[in-house]
């Protein structure tokens, strides 16, 4: 094995060899202001590899177009992670030892000795790109570099890429005031068509010194009028926003100057850790400007209750008049509501808000958020208990509610008599 040159000097270029029954290659070039690094697969003839710029033209060219991401941590950034560095880790992991399913009847256990050996192997390619990713980071310029690893991970790059292209240093300093404007502009060129066009256009302006509030009444304004286009394509967001985006479109003008004014609003308070996803989403129906926390972390969970689910951004009709409650108290309770996953945060709002219809109650915005989650848990779960009863009822052919009143189960006869096999009976029992 090739031992990795010292990555101090400036321009370096080496390779390492890894693999006993499987050959991989493992090379990279480094240069003052640039990283590529190779993998090649000997066995099955296949590279991957990237190249990566950090100067005044930034960019990263990849071999896989799902793997456009830097996180711009020194080190690697592996788990969840479509990191360019860490898909080095899984491209030789994959060549060095290729997935085979076996049959279940031929699967065996590997020996002890086989598996510490490749966990070996592995450790030292995660060092010899760790390495490589320690380099990238040190070519980076320091300041936009700081300044971009306050976003989150798959935004990073495209922020320092802004960043360094700019030689006012408005984006930096929007970046570091508002940095919600900045993610929205970049939630916008995200989105493609007039959208991008929008988001170009507002970072531009930044550069060439306009006001924010502005240029980000004028993108606001774009990113409404494309609504149509969002529910034609439903790029980004699952199909079950489509009413969220026919809300924009249905609204009065003052209704609608209301709710840009509350987009508006949002935009400027969301800090470095909301995801474009989250912000480019129309605002919830109602929300208190003051239950916004400022702490990053705080301020990232309440978007993603308030800004991620159903129950607050569409509008409630006669059948739902419990929605405009939960949506106060999801506003005001956010951070309690905001444990797990998103996934999670849609079912407890969802609960809530049934649990609220069914029963009449109606959570203030004092109510303690740890009782009424208990308690609409264990509402739901004597709902489905009652489902579950109703559904034997109807295989039993009893009548409806025999169960769920307290009624006994009464259990067919036995469908086979005792039958005999050798010397022994098999004889089916009454339970």
């Amino acid at each position: 094995m090739i031992a990795l040159p010292e990555l101090c000097e400036q321009r370096e270029s080496g390779f390492a060899r890894f693999g006993d029954h499987h050959r991989s290659t493992l090379a990279w070039q480094l240069h003052e202001a640039s990283v590529a690094v190779q993998v090649i697969d000997e066995d099955r003839e296949q590279r991957y590899g990237f190249e990566l710029r950090v100067d005044a033209g930034a960019e990263l060219v990849a071999g896989d177009d799902e793997t456009s991401q830097w996180s711009m941590v020194r080190g690697l950034s592996l788990r969840r992670s479509r990191d360019a560095f860490a898909e080095v880790t899984r491209q030789m992991h994959g060549a060095l030892f290729p997935m085979e399913r076996p049959r279940r009847a031929e699967r065996v256990r590997r020996p002890a000795a086989e598996v510490e050996a490749a966990r070996a192997t592995m450790r030292r390619v995660y060092g010899r790109v760790r390495e490589l990713a320690i380099a990238a980071a040190d070519r980076c310029v320091p300041a936009p570099r700081e300044i971009a690893l306050r976003f989150l991970p798959h935004l990073r790059f495209r922020v320092y890429q802004y960043l360094v292209r700019d030689p006012t240093g408005r984006l930096a300093q929007l970046a570091a005031t508002a940095p919600g404007a900045l993610i929205f502009a970049l939630a916008l060129v995200e989105r493609g068509g007039r959208c991008a066009r929008a988001g170009e256009r507002m970072l531009g302006d930044v550069v060439a010194g306009r006001r924010l509030r502005q240029l980000l009444d004028e993108a606001i304004t774009s990113w409404a009028d494309a609504a149509s286009d969002r529910i034609v394509r439903a790029e980004g967001e699952s199909s079950r926003f489509n009413g969220v985006w026919q809300r924009l479109l249905d609204l009065s003008p003052p209704r609608r100057a209301s709710a840009l004014a509350a987009q508006r609003l949002l935009v400027l308070r969301a800090g470095p850790q909301v995801p474009t996803t989250l912000l480019f989403l129309p605002p919830p129906v109602w929300f208190a400007p003051e239950d916004i926390p400022t702490a990053v972390r705080a301020n990232a969970r309440w978007y993603r209750v308030m800004k991620g689910s159903w129950v607050t951004l569409r509008d409630g009709d006669a059948r739902d008049p419990a929605r405009p409650a939960i949506v106060r108290f999801a506003s005001r309770h956010a951070a309690a509501l905001a444990g797990g996953s998103d996934r999670s945060i849609r079912d407890t709002l969802g609960q809530l808000a049934d649990y609220a219809v069914a029963t009449g109650r109606r959570p203030g915005r004092c109510t303690d958020p740890t009782a009424v989650v208990e308690e609409s848990g264990r509402w739901h779960a004597r709902l489905a208990r009652a489902g579950e009863l109703a559904e034997l009822e109807r295989i039993a052919g009893l009548d409806a509610g025999t169960l769920t009143s307290g009624g006994d189960l009464a259990l067919p006869p036995a469908p086979l008599a005792a039958w005999t096999r050798g010397s022994a009976t098999v004889r089916p029992l009454v339970t």
